[in-house]
């Protein structure tokens, strides 16, 4: 049986100053308890037991939750007419894992499971007040514990793995847009979740792949959830090793996300491909590894590159062009 206990404290201050102008000569400053001294006690007992071909594993404790910034309520009352100062959620998991040999090259593997989460510290006490022409950020200290059930199907052989998963997540912590009066605010909701999905390996002689997909409903609005990474594949050519070398080639290839949340600003994202060229080797005791990655200089980004609230939401930022990287090692 293994035990696990922590404390944390999450303190963050923010000053947001504002220039002069007509409405105030000599400018404004804005002083944020972002993180109003959150305190989180944190204990768990977890076990696991193996019968013949099956797992079973279990975990119970508690997190609490308080603050040192009580004064921090009343900013959140302006959505939230009884915000809470402490947080208390049981933490529960259970799962049964079963996993069989179908021949001397092929098994099989299947995992059912249930937890009851925890929300994020931020989603629950963030607090930034804004100007008025930006939405301010508050969380919601009223959240319910996230509850998930979740299933794993997997068919693995001696150079490839075929995993397939579904998970459904009641009191999913989401990010919601309120309005108060003429403010505009950012915050957290709970809703029903679903993410069913595709993992993929190949590693067979000179051939390695990865692939992966994640569909994600939000089942409360019927829409598609927000931050999910589209479908990406990554096929590696290796070369057989050539006076103590080895090359290789490496091709991404992204697909475009158009399931995006539009409530919530969410733009979609292209496609693109990227090539990558590297070498490694060894001479004696020295050891070196070259990379040239995106040989092709394009310019790209991620679905998940982009700069998030409370201070500037929805700009892509571009990975990087071509990047060189040479390591040497040596071995004494």
């Amino acid at each position: 049986m293994d035990f696990e206990a922590y404390f944390r404290k999450w303190t963050a201050d923010n000053f947001i100053k504002m220039p002069a102008s007509q409405m105030a000569p000599m400018g404004v400053t804005i002083n944020n308890a972002m993180l109003p001294g959150v305190n989180q006690y944190f204990a768990s007992v977890y076990h696991k037991i193996d019968v013949a071909n099956l797992t079973f594993s279990g975990k119970a404790g508690f997190s609490y939750y308080n603050m040192d910034k009580e004064e921090a309520v009343n900013f959140y009352k302006n959505l939230y007419s009884d915000p809470k100062t402490t947080a208390f959620f049981p933490v529960i998991g259970l799962s049964a894992a079963y996993s069989d040999a179908i021949s001397s090259t092929l098994g099989y593997g299947l995992m059912v499971e249930a937890a009851a989460e925890l929300p994020e510290t931020e989603a629950m006490f963030i607090a930034v007040k804004r100007a008025p022409t930006s939405s301010s950020w508050i969380g919601n200290p009223t959240l319910h514990q996230p509850l998930k059930t979740g299933a794993r199907a997997s068919l693995i052989t001696t150079f490839a793995r075929l995993e397939l998963f579904s998970t459904f997540i009641s009191n999913y912590v989401y990010l919601d847009k309120k309005k108060a009066g003429t403010t505009n605010y950012v915050t957290y909701r709970n809703i029903g979740a679903m993410m069913s999905g595709v993992n993929f390996v190949l590693e067979y002689k000179f051939v390695e792949m990865t692939a992966s997909y994640t569909y994600a409903e939000n089942k409360s609005d019927d829409s598609p959830l927000a931050e999910i990474p589209p479908l990406k594949v990554t096929t590696r050519l290796v070369s057989p090793k050539w006076m103590d070398m080895t090359f290789y080639l490496r091709h991404t290839y992204s697909d475009g996300q158009t399931r995006t949340d539009i409530n919530l600003g969410e733009t979609t994202t292209p496609a693109y491909n990227k090539l990558d060229l590297g070498l490694t080797g060894e001479l004696r005791s020295l050891k070196f590894s070259v990379e040239v990655e995106n040989l092709l200089n394009i310019n790209y980004f991620s679905h998940l590159s982009y700069f998030r609230d409370p201070f500037k939401s929805g700009m892509k930022v571009f990975e990087p062009g071509t990047t060189v990287r040479i390591n040497v090692g040596y071995a004494i």
